[in-house]
């Protein structure tokens, strides 16, 4: 074979010491890459060092180079071997499928993965929306905290996984993978909870006190909005209350982004690669909270049964746009590879809410529409807008199997971190001004209020997927 001639080149290169000689030589072995005589030593920024192979273009892809300890052990190229079994299996190749000498010598430029994700994100607090008080309690502080024992609230709604999915296209725009581009698109199912109470006493049946706490700002004091309770006195009779409670709330996230990734230091002999990777990144992340309450009494006297609804709506959403610079490293053993990604995003955070909420009271078969639920009054309800300088830091591991030299699954952990998100739980005022009450004036201060507050959030969980090459 050519590589017995080439392991001859060899001894004849240190016993003459003479590139004459070598040019004759490589003229009797057939055609051999020009850039040769340097080994398979590490390289940097993209282009070979000292030790590295370099490029030809017309060998198309970057070719190995030969040097004396390639042929000493037995790791010339030799093109009668194939493809890829010419590179030979010494001196930092352990002949795996997917060793980084033989990967980035594939003619491929095409890359596409897709996987499962699944992630939690930190749960959306929100204060106290609904309690109850031992059966007895007097009517004047039913429901009122602190006393009171919360039923909703007080709590992070939202924090359970939900499952999603990520798709990405990579283009090698230069063979041997030295620059890339790569675009990538994840998003997961609407994470939603729903918690309705309903408590009754009108049907002879044993109900419960439920109520819905507030702070009155005139009273400087606790109080409560009661639903449901046995013997409530309104001012003109004594009645059973009827009452009920739904919390609704949904979350939603998604991300994109296309990145450049550059080489920036290979090591062939460890099989080591590091990549720069940089470029645009989107991230939205869209949230709602609905409290509906329901207050029915039954027909006194000559007046009929009434029903007195109310609705709070508080609705975020957050859209960011900027740049994302980071690192990715990756380690061959044979057929596996090691991943770890580290990249960090910095840019604007659009954020947006939209409070809403309205009181309908219907009796006789007329209903009468006032804007006003309980927390969101004509003092905070309106759409409101800012920005938010935000960092997006971002992290992954990831484990790879090459099953053919073009195909591989994997499954990894990831945790992204978001410094800046509005959430709809940390936009409630408790503290309420009740001349509002009813379509009323305003007089005092104007509360609730719009607190438009910011915090951090962060997602985590776990990938499983599969990638081809061609």
């Amino acid at each position: 074979m050519k590589r017995a001639r080439i392991f001859a080149l060899a001894s004849a290169l240190m016993a003459a010491g003479s590139s004459v000689g070598v040019a004759q030589e490589m003229e009797m072995v057939g055609p051999m890459p020009p850039q040769a005589m340097m080994g398979r030593g590490p390289m940097m920024g993209g282009g070979p060092m000292m030790g590295a192979p370099a490029m030809n273009a017309s060998y198309g892809a970057m070719q190995p180079a030969v040097d004396q300890a390639a042929i000493a052990y037995g790791g010339a190229y030799d093109p009668s071997c194939g493809d890829y079994g010419g590179y030979g299996t010494g001196y930092g190749m352990a002949g795996g499928e997917d060793e980084l000498w033989n990967k980035v010598h594939r003619p491929n430029r095409w890359y596409f993965g897709i996987n499962y994700t699944g992630l939690r994100m930190k749960g959306m607090f929100v204060p106290e929306l609904a309690t109850t008080s031992p059966a007895g309690t007097a009517q004047a502080v039913a429901g009122r905290l602190p006393d009171a024992t919360v039923l909703i609230g007080n709590e992070k709604l939202g924090s359970d996984w939900r499952h999603g999915g990520e798709v990405r296209l990579g283009w090698w725009l230069v063979d041997g993978q030295f620059v890339g581009l790569e675009g990538f698109f994840l998003a997961t199912e609407t994470e939603e909870t729903s918690e309705t109470l309903t408590s009754t006493f009108t049907t002879g049946t044993s109900g419960f006190i439920l109520a819905r706490p507030y702070f009155d700002l005139l009273a400087n004091a606790e109080d409560a909005r009661i639903l449901a309770f046995d013997n409530f006195n309104n001012g003109q009779a004594t009645v059973d209350l009827d009452g009920a409670i739904t919390v609704d709330s949904f979350s939603d996230f998604q991300s994109g982004g296309i990145m450049l990734r550059h080489v920036l230091w290979a090591d062939f002999e460890r099989n080591t690669r590091l990549d720069l990777i940089g470029g645009y990144r989107y991230l939205r992340v869209e949230e709602l909270l609905s409290i509906r309450d329901r207050q029915l009494t039954p027909p006194f006297g000559l007046v009929g049964a009434v029903l007195d609804e109310r609705t709070d709506l508080f609705e975020t959403e957050n859209q960011f746009h900027g740049g994302e610079i980071g690192l990715d490293a990756q380690l061959y053993e044979d057929a596996w590879t090691f991943q770890l990604v580290g990249k960090c995003g910095f840019g604007n955070m659009h954020q947006t809410l939209d409070i809403d909420g309205s009181r309908t009271v219907t009796s006789g078969g007329a209903s009468v529409t006032t804007p006003g639920g309980l927390l969101a009054q004509p003092s905070n309800i309106g759409h409101y807008s800012d920005d938010e300088f935000t960092i997006v830091p971002e992290a992954q591991v990831r484990v790879q199997y090459s099953f053919f030299e073009n195909f591989r699954v994997f499954a990894g952990y990831r945790m992204l971190y978001i410094t800046e998100v509005l959430r709809p739980g940390d936009q409630i005022d408790r503290t309420i001004n009740e001349t509002q009450f009813n379509g009323g004036a305003l007089t005092g201060a104007a509360r609730p209020t719009v607190n438009f507050a910011s915090g951090s959030a962060w997602l985590q969980g776990v990938d499983a997927g599969i990638e081809i090459e061609w």
